[in-house]
């Protein structure tokens, strides 16, 4: 056998985070090397107004070298099992041969004698390496990566529209597992899974045109095929290098696959090559027309953005302030909850915080009336003109005073409130409130509340209520139900 059989807990990883950033970096190597070849382009003449020979010699030396290159790090593609590179790879070869369309015909016998050889070693390889197995369709169908990698990129349109201004740098993966992953998904992933999508979500409006349209306008520059003026230096499109374009590709479609803006090593082939590819045009001043760069850049922007609208442009989410407020629902704000932070750090006798809003988020969306909902960690980001008719208080506000939606809600209701009622409320907001504890609870404002009498207990429970959720959606506390059960 060529090479030892490599198990798939073995997978190839150069000190990457994972197999799959190391199979982008192959990709990268494999489609970058073929700048040794542009180094050398044709036609680069002597005095004698013929090529020189030696010239020709480099660039077929280049042409052989950067193919045995490939082989090799094909071989290293297979062994980390990743099909994301794969994809990557196949996409930057497609672009640099979709570039040299014209110039198939020209290749002599030689260079087509030797993919063919390349192609039938790759084969070998690929039969040899087990992880190769993992590429294959047949292993890939309903295979958790995939379809996990589905289940998460379907909210993608919907969380960009919802944020015009961005859900927040990292704060994708919590978005998506608190306001939109599906009820019967519990995975909590610490990435997007998405260079592209996770960039759009986290960024607001104008980062993710100036991140949509570089792309668009990157890829146009590096494609070595376009109009070009005539009254600028001439300049043949056939020595244009097409190993920044491939790169570009490599990189772009890697990146959709995986997270890996982070890695410092992945930019340095894709900008080195592409400002290879940019000071060639400038040294012969040759330009896409501005007719061609609408085209080509402002048609795939157009579909993208009109694709974003048309698919996630129905939800009932809203937020404006990278996810520190959420709005669920149209029209009038019912109900406002103003999440705090939690001193209960141990599971059994954990509070509900401001990390539980995936439960009253699928509580609001099976509730058949789906009252206007505001959900806050700051009491400042309340709107002015916003008089709900039930304020809900959860665990230890951010305010150190209280905060005129108190005065302005019709009814306060508070979950295990972490301050004493004299902290936040006065004669004349008393009254509206309604506070809530488990029998089993170790908060220390329990007492002071029982003793204001406006708090209620629930026998055979903690801090944390089951059925919470739906409890501020009726505006109905459980514990009322057990009020009668406790013992004087």
């Amino acid at each position: 056998m060529l090479l030892a059989v490599v198990k798939l807990s073995e997978r190839l990883d150069w000190g990457f985070r994972s197999p799959n950033i190391t199979a982008i970096y192959i990709a990268l190597l494999m489609t970058g090397v073929w700048a040794l070849p542009g180094l050398f382009p044709r036609k680069n003449k002597g005095d004698t107004g013929k090529e020189i020979p030696l010239w020709r010699i480099l660039r077929v030396v280049a042409w052989v070298a950067a193919l045995c290159v490939c082989i090799y790090l094909t071989s290293k593609l297979f062994q980390t099992g990743s099909r994301g590179g794969a994809v990557a790879v196949l996409a930057g070869f497609g672009a640099m041969l979709a570039a040299r369309l014209k110039q198939w015909r020209e290749w002599p016998l030689w260079r087509v004698s030797a993919v063919l050889l390349a192609l039938v070693i790759v084969g070998v390889l690929a039969w040899q390496i087990h992880p190769a197995e993992r590429l294959t369709l047949q292993h890939s169908i309903g295979d958790a990566s995939i379809t996990n990698r589905l289940r998460i990129w379907k909210w993608a349109p919907a969380m960009i529209m919802d944020a015009p201004g961005g859900w927040g740098e990292r704060f994708a993966p919590k978005a998506l597992f608190s306001w939109y992953q599906d009820a019967d998904h519990l995975e909590v992933y610490s990435e997007f899974v998405n260079s592209h999508l996770e960039f759009l979500i986290e960024h607001a409006w104008p980062l993710r045109l100036v991140y949509l349209f570089g792309w668009l306008l990157a890829l146009r520059l590096v494609w070595p095929i376009g109009t070009f003026s005539p009254k600028r230096r001439s300049f043949e499109e056939g020595n244009f290098p097409v190993a920044p374009l491939g790169t570009m590709v490599a990189w772009g479609v890697g990146s959709t696959f995986t997270t890996m803006h982070a890695e410092w090593q992945l930019w340095v082939a894709p900008c080195a090559l592409f400002l290879w590819a940019v000071g060639i045009r400038v040294y012969w001043r040759q330009w896409p027309s501005v007719k061609n760069l609408l085209w080509s850049v402002g048609t795939p922007a157009f579909i993208l953005l009109s694709v974003c609208l048309l698919v996630g442009g129905f939800s009932p989410l809203s937020t404006n302030d990278l996810g520190r407020s959420v709005k669920l629902g149209t029209g009038k704000v019912q109900i406002v909850v103003l999440a705090g932070t939690s001193e209960h750090k141990e599971q059994r006798n954990r509070s509900i915080t401001r990390d539980d809003t995936r439960e009253l988020r699928i509580a609001w969306k099976a509730h058949k009336k789906k009252p206007t909902l505001l959900w806050t960690t700051q009491a400042q980001r309340i709107p002015d003109e916003t008089r709900p008719q039930i304020l809900v208080l959860i665990g230890k506000p951010d305010f150190t005073t209280w905060p005129p939606i108190i005065s302005r809600a019709e009814r306060i209701i508070a979950l295990a409130p972490e301050f004493p009622p004299e902290a936040f409320f006065d004669e004349t907001t008393l009254p509206k409130v309604q506070a809530c504890y488990g029998e089993l609870s170790n908060a220390a404002h329990s007492a002071a509340w029982e003793n204001s009498g406006r708090c209620s207990v629930l026998l055979g429970t903690g801090d944390f209520f089951s059925d919470w959720a739906n409890a501020i959606l009726d505006g109905k506390l459980p514990e009322t139900r057990f009020a009668e059960e406790k013992q004087p």
